[in-house]
């Protein structure tokens, strides 16, 4: 039987990677969406982003899509 792949924003949750890594193994999800981590936007977590695949990686979870702000506009 076919199964959607389940992910949650991560700033929905947490800005910590631990909570966001419990938060997921509790409700069953195969991965995160990463909008913002660490309080900061994926284009200022290049450094560490080896880090963070690892972790979510030793829990059996992937980056579902990376959330960037471009084209965002004020409204």
């Amino acid at each position: 039987m076919l199964r959607f792949k389940l992910s949650v924003i991560s700033d929905e949750v947490s800005q910590s990677l631990d909570d966001l890594v419990k938060f997921a193994e509790e409700f069953n999800l195969d991965g995160l969406e990463i909008r913002t981590l660490f309080d900061k936007k994926p284009h200022e977590l290049v450094d560490i982003a080896g880090s963070i695949r690892s972790t979510l990686k030793r829990h059996g979870l992937e980056t579902a899509a990376i959330a960037s702000p471009v084209f965002k506009s004020e409204l």
